[in-house]
């Protein structure tokens, strides 16, 4: 996402150049709509970040199958896209979630182990044994 703006311009400014240069001039339509599927693709990759960037900043503490299964569809279509900088960022994205959700559960477990334990503490004697 972070090319393929500058993208757009470069391939609108050096194509209608290319296409000057062959004097092939009635294909020019041609170079702006290109252009502009290099813009719709790029806002759409855009949507999808700011979409998980909101999700991620609202789910505070719970862990969601929805979000764990959009972020991988967020890596696999930039894959299919050969858009590697984004393939790249939501994969991070994806292993940073999935880790902090498994800190999470281990933590929420401990937490009721040691509330376990300290619903029933052992009397001395018993500990000695």
């Amino acid at each position: 996402m972070l090319t393929l703006f500058p993208y757009q311009y470069w391939f609108a400014s050096s194509g209608y150049q290319g296409l000057e240069d062959a004097e092939a001039l009635g294909s020019a339509s041609m170079v702006t709509e290109v252009a502009a599927v290099v813009r719709t693709y790029g806002i759409a990759v855009l949507l999808g970040a700011l979409l998980t960037a909101v999700v991620a900043w609202r789910l505070k503490l719970q862990h969601s199958r929805a979000v764990t299964w959009w972020l991988i569809a967020c890596v696999v279509g930039t894959f299919l896209t050969r858009d590697v900088v984004s393939v790249l960022l939501f994969s991070v994205c994806l292993a940073v979630y999935l880790s902090r959700s498994r800190a999470l559960r281990l933590h929420a477990q401990a937490q009721r182990q040691a509330d376990v334990t300290a619903s029933h503490p052992l009397t001395p004697d018993q500990g000695d044994r």
